[in-house]
């Protein structure tokens, strides 16, 4: 029996997938014993300059499947609304035994795949795909990755059955994202269902706005979980490493980041962060170390330290500092002197350094320089309840004999040698959203504070040198410093 036809317009669509067929023509040619079985049987799909031959063996469950470059622009296979595989060729030969294939080699050219964040190319792979009686196994024999015009390896082999199984490689020489983050998307439902090594290694790997530098990336992945072996990215002016288990309730997971003079908003483009309360750019150090599944674990076993220093930015919705502000008017300290600042209030420079336990963020040093005054904190903020509990110590910018006379109720002057200025004192509490701000008379600020406001005020800002901010003009000696 010898059939020919033509197709059009053929779309298969089963579930969320769909695949439309280009304008081709079909020819069968079958043998039939007396008994109606298919002795043997063959075709050939043609489609422009692309061809599938296929062919039964006969009185086997045989079948041999030859695809000669077959164009995938003409093939549209959409995926959840999404066009995949916008062009390449196809090429290989299949072979079916019943309902297993075997010994079967493809090889896939020029393919479009690239993904959002991640402009890549795959201009030429290679592999081929077994099975006997187990999984299916596919060996990955060349792969060549286009990223512009630098070339990328990959190389690797996978078997597929109840779990996915193998090794992946990717490695070369330089590399252009949009953002670090890109390399990790990707969600999932359920446990994992693999044991896989992936190992990523570029000379130069570029994330746009941040810079270029060194990436590697080790990870492991097995039914309980991921574990992150090395990843390093060292671009100029900073250095971002992690080591441990994701979501483990049990293993830590290392966090180690330094950055001089970044765009905080950039920084989401190497770790989701949330900046929305704060801009500005940002200099300094975290190591952190988590542990847990659920976001109330994780917070209640944060651990690490923080040293940090922003410049030139705006602390949003700062509820704490325009109610500073709102005091001071009221005294009548500032009258006159600054313009609105909404719910948005500036700053020069603020410093914080601290150490996490447990889910507790203790400050040691906070100090902040402003438009309007200076200010110098130490409190404990409570990440799992987000709530603080803080005193703060104020100075505004106006000289302590041109508001002398309105002193004595609310303010206490310090003085060293060459300087002498007014301070204010404040109890922080509650939530880190809107908490409550209140004045204290001296005698109820904790003694550390007022070591601070000394130490801050008088005394020329050694750490400020180390971030790069200028410091009060050097004096001879200790400057003394006492209070009235």
């Amino acid at each position: 029996l010898s059939y020919r036809m033509g197709l059009k317009d053929v779309r298969i669509k089963k579930g969320i997938a769909d695949l439309t067929l280009p304008e081709a023509e079909l020819s069968l040619n079958l043998k039939v014993d007396k008994r109606g079985r298919i002795w043997s049987a063959g075709g050939r799909y043609q489609a422009f300059h692309s061809e599938i031959l296929f062919k039964k063996i006969a009185q086997r469950e045989w079948w041999d499947i030859k695809i000669t470059r077959l164009d995938l622009r003409r093939w549209i296979f959409h995926f959840k609304n999404r066009r995949y595989l916008k062009r390449g060729y196809l090429s290989g030969e299949i072979k079916i035994a019943g309902s297993k294939m075997v010994d079967s080699y493809i090889s896939l050219t020029d393919i479009d795949m690239g993904y959002e964040d991640i402009p890549l190319i795959l201009k030429d792979i290679r592999f081929s795909i077994k099975r006997r009686d187990g999984p299916y196994i596919m060996d990955i024999k060349k792969a060549v990755l286009l990223s512009g015009k630098e070339p990328l390896y990959l190389d690797g082999s996978l078997e597929f059955g109840k779990l996915l199984k193998g090794r992946v490689e990717l490695r070369g020489r330089r590399l252009y994202i949009k953002r670090l983050s890109s390399i990790f998307k990707g969600k999932g439902k359920g446990g994992l269902k693999s044991e896989l090594f992936l190992g990523i290694s570029i000379d130069e790997l570029t994330v746009e706005d941040l810079g270029s530098g060194r990436f590697e990336l080790l990870i492991s992945t097995t039914t309980q979980g991921i574990h992150i072996e090395r990843l390093i990215w060292e671009p100029q002016e900073g250095s971002f490493r992690l080591q441990g288990d994701l979501l483990s309730p049990t293993s830590p997971l290392n966090i180690r980041i330094w950055v001089r003079e970044k765009d905080i908003e950039d920084l989401n483009r190497i770790i989701p962060i949330n900046t929305g309360f704060i801009n500005g750019t940002v200099s300094g150090e975290a190591f952190l170390i988590f542990k847990g599944k659920r976001k109330e674990e994780i917070l209640s076993n944060l651990g690490g330290k923080i040293k940090i220093l922003f410049k030139r930015g705006k602390i949003k919705k700062s509820n704490i500092f325009i109610k500073i502000l709102d005091f001071l008017s009221l005294q009548n300290i500032l009258k006159g002197r600054l313009p609105s600042f909404g719910s948005s209030f500036p700053f020069d420079s603020l410093i914080f350094s601290g150490k996490i336990e447990r889910g507790v963020i203790h400050c040691e040093k906070f100090f902040l320089k402003s438009p309007p005054f200076d200010a110098v904190g130490k409190g404990d903020i409570y990440l799992k309840t987000n709530t603080l509990d803080a005193e703060m110590g104020i100075r505004p910018f106006q000289s302590a004999d041109s508001i002398l006379s309105r002193i004595p109720i609310v303010g206490y002057i310090i003085t060293g040698k060459d300087r002498a200025f007014v301070t204010y004192y404040f109890k922080i509490k509650g939530p880190l959203k809107d908490p409550d701000v209140r004045y204290i008379p001296i005698t109820k600020t904790a003694k550390g504070l007022i070591d601070m406001v000394k130490r801050a005020f008088t005394t020329p800002l050694r750490l400020l040198e180390k971030f790069g901010l200028p410091s009060p003009e050097e004096e001879e000696g200790e400057p003394e410093a006492e209070e009235r």
